[in-house]
């Protein structure tokens, strides 16, 4: 990835976790006020650097518990638990992120993938009353939201995905792969199609995955995503 595209990747986390870009270049944990929206803790591991981005109710609290410390013990499900108690719901991750852009993007065979059409729509629920309810919701798959790609076994979608907008720069990936057509590089294919298309507009491609999903993080590593960090996200009970 180039200077220019990770000072795009980094101006991005900055403002979407209410850090300075400089921060993601620290040794040492930074605890920050996160913007407004979020009900619960956002965490980046970026090398040795941890940004932690609380509500301004927990700032204090976060501050003094984790201010200055190792990356590696703020950046831990655990201690997260362990620091905001009760308030936590679920956690979400630690998940891979990886960005991809001219200079590293690894393309694949596309294998037919292509923008899906008015008339491919009827293909989607099928798609989705195949893969589990929350795989599909993660996916962010959503018909007329952004745009839809697809890779076609016959008549049925082996595996769809979309390209999300994530501030002026970035489009994030969103793919979901048939139960019964995994292992077989259809969204890898799928994949290499949107990432191919997001570059020709000129954005850096952001993919990110569970780390405990190892055949998702296979398909980045392949088409030449480079790691930039780990997330990991606390959700706090609704008040």
């Amino acid at each position: 990835m180039t200077p220019s595209s990770r000072t795009r990747v980094d101006r991005f986390w900055a403002a979407h976790l209410g850090c300075a870009p400089n921060d993601l270049r620290r040794s040492t944990t930074i605890v920050v006020a996160g913007p407004s929206g979020y009900h619960g803790v956002h965490a980046l591991r970026h090398a040795d650097a941890c940004i932690l981005s609380v509500p301004p109710a927990w700032l204090q609290r976060a501050a003094r518990a984790a201010n200055g410390r190792p990356a590696g013990q703020v950046f831990d499900a655990g201690f997260l638990r362990e620091l905001f108690g009760e308030a936590v719901d679920r956690k979400i991750g630690p998940a891979f992120l990886g960005y991809a852009d001219a200079s590293c993007f690894r393309p694949a065979d596309p294998r037919g993938s292509r923008l899906l059409l008015p008339q491919d729509e009827p293909a989607l629920p099928r798609l989705a009353a195949a893969c589990d309810p929350v795989e599909w919701d993660h996916s962010g798959i959503e018909w007329g939201a952004h745009p839809v790609y697809g890779c076609f076994d016959g008549e049925e979608l082996a595996a769809a995905g979309t390209l999300e907008p994530w501030g002026a720069d970035l489009l994030h990936v969103g793919i979901l792969t048939h139960p019964a057509r995994r292992g077989q590089g259809y969204g890898r294919a799928v994949v290499s199609a949107m990432t191919a298309s997001g570059l020709e507009q000129e954005r850096v491609v952001q993919y990110r995955t569970l780390r405990a999903n190892a055949p998702s993080v296979a398909v980045a590593h392949a088409l030449g995503f480079q790691e930039y960090g780990a997330t990991l996200a606390v959700r706090f009970l609704s008040a």
